[in-house]
């Protein structure tokens, strides 16, 4: 256990990273997914399905958006559509397949019967995108983001780990728009079972932990209430999210395993988790502003009241669009816009961030600003160093005039790069000394040792200089 401890601290730093490299590439993937892959065409009405006869469904527009892309094709209500594209439409499923093959801005052909007369039209196709998956790709990218930096101003904080955590299952969380979550969804689960099945675990899962996380992260931030110090308490906060984790994923799949499928199951599955995630919430914002009020100083309770400032705006975005936009769109086909509002909710993060870095919460200030600095510094001198070379290489392949200016100016590059990296290495030791003066110093020794100890002969002497370097230079006892 020592020696796996001791491994752990060793490369924690590079675990950190690589890990949280791994989650920011997921939650920009489901972000790509939901502006690019996961939308749904949209021809600005609703189309109804009637049966004619036992095997035979006709379909009918309704409320077609007045001046929209089908209103403009010179259909209306109660116009039956035959076609799309020269395929004749036997269900909505079927059309909306079709339709979903037309790249936004194109137009789809159309066969429509109008007082029993039949005519094509042409209607420019939209894209519907779901906002309250981007909403929640999004606030998942910021949390993740926020809590990398917190995690890496003091890894072993109690504090820093568990805000980390928020961000990680924040992500698994909005997994889901990586598998359609409409009529394509069977379909997708027939041709990628063991796909469907990794994403189900790392969704669900995230699900179950998020709202355990966050509620006991506010138990203890920014002052530990007695009784969440607990370990009966801090043990049942991890235990309970994993059991309900284990038996959703085994549901939920089973559920949806083709050919039994179950879908009431698994859609009262995701309800319970939908809701658990709804009730800590609001828990969190109740322990939020007990919190509040047991600050003393005013310099205390500002950043707090931020924070619930963004809590209650998160809050009332999502009560909106679950249920006064519906109320007031008479079809989100038709109006998107009342829906849009839900990606307020990304702000929350960034202003819970704007908190814990305005007022040095959590301890991040110093580290936060000396990286910031420091990486804009480094990378600016990398861009000129290149930037540089390049053009003095392509200057001089090109005053030389030959034929193979792009060989030459590939050789003038590396001897330019070889004469100059002693240069930049200076600038780069300088942002060194400056920003992380003591790391520096222990770098120099370490050169100086390993300089050194190729002259050394006989291990006395080497142990000596061993000993000089790490208990008088580096101070290591």
């Amino acid at each position: 256990m020592k020696s796996l401890k001791a491994l752990y601290l060793k490369c924690r730093q590079q675990l950190i990273i690589g890990l949280s490299i791994a989650l920011i590439a997921v939650a920009v993937t489901n972000i790509y997914f939901v502006l690019e892959v996961r939308v749904t065409s949209n021809d600005e009405c609703l189309w109804i399905p009637k049966k004619i006869t036992k095997d035979s469904t006709a379909i009918f527009f309704d409320i077609v958006k007045i001046d929209g892309v089908t209103w403009e094709a010179g259909i209306r209500n109660g116009d039956q559509l035959i076609a799309i594209n020269g395929e004749t439409l036997h269900s909505t499923l079927q059309a909306q397949l079709i339709l979903n093959k037309v790249a936004s801005g194109d137009y789809a052909d159309y066969v429509v019967m109008k007082d029993g007369k039949v005519f094509e039209t042409k209607v420019r196709v939209k894209k519907l995108i779901q906002y309250g998956n981007l909403a929640n790709s999004l606030s998942a990218l910021f949390w993740m983001l926020i809590g990398f930096i917190v995690l890496t101003a003091k890894p072993d904080g109690r504090i820093q780990k568990l805000f980390y955590a928020i961000g990680a299952f924040a992500v698994l969380a909005s997994m889901n728009v990586l598998i359609p979550q409409s009529f394509e969804f069977f379909g997708f689960v027939r041709e990628n079972p063991l796909l469907t099945l990794i994403i189900n675990i790392l969704w669900i899962s995230g699900l179950s932990f998020l709202p355990f996380i966050f509620l006991y992260f506010i138990w203890n931030f920014p002052q530990p209430f007695k009784f969440a110090q607990k370990k009966w308490l801090k043990r049942l906060m991890f235990i309970a999210p994993a059991i309900i984790a284990v038996v959703s994923i085994v549901n939920m799949n089973q559920a949806v395993n083709y050919p039994r499928v179950n879908l009431s199951a698994f859609l009262i599955n995701l309800y319970f988790l939908l809701g658990l995630l709804i009730i800590t919430n609001l828990a969190s914002f109740i322990f939020l502003i007990i919190q509040y009020r047991k600050l003393r100083t005013k310099q205390q309770k500002k950043p707090i009241l931020l924070i619930l400032f963004a809590f209650a705006f998160g809050i009332a975005v999502s009560i909106y669009a679950a249920t006064i936009a519906p109320a007031i769109a008479d079809s989100i086909f038709n109006s998107p816009e009342y829906f849009a509002p839900i990606l307020l909710v990304a702000l929350v993060p960034l202003i819970f961030a704007y908190a814990v870095f305005k007022y040095q919460l959590m301890d991040v200030s110093v580290v936060v600003k000396n990286t910031v600095i420091y990486g804009v510094a480094t990378l600016t001198i990398a861009a000129i160093y290149f930037v540089v070379i390049y053009i003095l290489g392509q200057s001089i392949s090109k005053a030389i005039g030959t034929e193979n200016q792009g060989i030459i100016a590939g050789i003038l590059f590396i001897i330019f790069a070889i004469i100059f990296q002693s240069t930049k290495d200076r600038f780069q030791d300088f942002l060194t000394r400056k920003f992380y003066p003591e790391q520096f110093a222990h770098q120099k020794v370490l050169i100086n040792l390993s300089n050194e100890l190729a002259t050394v002969v006989g291990l006395e002497n080497i142990l000596e200089m061993m000993n000089k370097t790490f208990v008088n230079a580096l101070k290591i006892n």
